[in-house]
């Protein structure tokens, strides 16, 4: 029961050295089709996120190949630096995914950052991260993947649905 129970999913989640904990910090989901149909909700904070402005371009043609999270630092506060690091983000991945025969373009790469406000990410680190979490890649990567993204939680949030032939998979993040 993960993000990764519907068919074409795998996920990863790796150790980067954001969190001063050492703990997980970093997942990685890829959506391998047939399908790339997504949908987003964001906060309606007039202070978002770099991440968060990324994301809402990336999400609005209903396409969303590849999902990259950090735990440990948001991103938010960071100003233009911060979107550029984002933006960085999503282009290395495309980059580092192509490297192993997955051709996804940056602009189908959602960036989601967790943590700290008002630092900027620590790039060497998230970057080494997030070629980690390409080579953990698997279809049984999403309880990983859920750790990865906890801060505060006690317990990964994972669920997946199936009904009408489709299966549904997520994972969340919160207190407790």
């Amino acid at each position: 029961m993960s993000v990764t129970s519907p068919q074409g999913f795998r996920a990863a989640g790796v150790t980067a050295g954001i969190k001063a904990s050492g703990r997980p910090d970093i997942a990685l989901v890829v959506n391998d089709g047939p399908l790339a149909v997504a949908a987003g909700v964001f906060t309606a904070n007039r202070f978002a996120a770099a991440p968060v402005l990324w994301s809402r371009q990336v999400v609005a043609d209903g396409e969303v190949r590849a999902v990259i999270l950090n735990s440990g630092g948001a991103n938010a506060c960071t100003g233009p630096e911060g979107f550029a690091d984002t933006h960085h983000t999503a282009e290395h991945l495309s980059g580092a995914l192509g490297a192993v025969g997955v051709e996804i373009g940056a602009g189908d790469i959602a960036v989601c950052s967790t943590g700290l406000i008002g630092e900027r990410l620590p790039m060497a680190k998230l970057l080494a991260g997030v070629d980690a979490a390409v080579a953990a890649l698997s279809s049984d990567g999403g309880p990983a993947a859920a750790v990865s993204i906890m801060t505060t939680d006690t317990v990964p949030k994972t669920a997946s649905v199936t009904t009408g032939g489709y299966t549904v998979g997520g994972m969340a993040k919160g207190a407790g």
